[in-house]
């Protein structure tokens, strides 16, 4: 049965996925790190989400499907989303920062001691 290839991986696979969120919420809260994310931190992100995402077309849509033309249609529209999207998290990046030296300036103090981003802001 042709659909039935075309239907279980993805079914099974999203199964998977929703049982590994279940298993880790129950764990409880994990502890973070008091370091703020590098520049570094933030491109290897992008560019691992972009390239999971291009193996999951590749697999699902390519592999299984057998549509050809679906990677490299993935291939476009998944950068001009990437482009996009890190045009929204800079401008909010951005905007954080800027409302930060706004309140360090209302505040009486140096917007340049800080950079703005530290959530310790305490209403008298």
């Amino acid at each position: 049965m042709d659909s039935a290839r075309v239907i279980v991986p993805p079914l099974v696979t999203a199964y998977a996925i929703f049982i590994v969120m279940v298993v880790r919420a129950w764990s409880g809260p994990k502890e973070r790190s008091a370091r703020a994310s590098t520049t570094r931190d933030i491109v290897m992100t992008i560019v691992g989400g972009y390239l999971v995402f291009l193996a999951i077309v590749l697999v699902f849509h390519l592999a299984l499907a057998g549509q050809r033309g679906a990677f490299r249609s993935a291939a476009w529209g998944g950068a001009v989303l990437l482009l996009g999207a890190a045009a929204v998290y800079a401008g909010c990046l951005w905007t954080r920062a800027y409302i930060g030296r706004v309140r360090s300036r209302r505040e009486g103090g140096r917007a340049d001691q800080r950079d703005g981003l530290e959530d310790d802001h305490q209403d008298p």
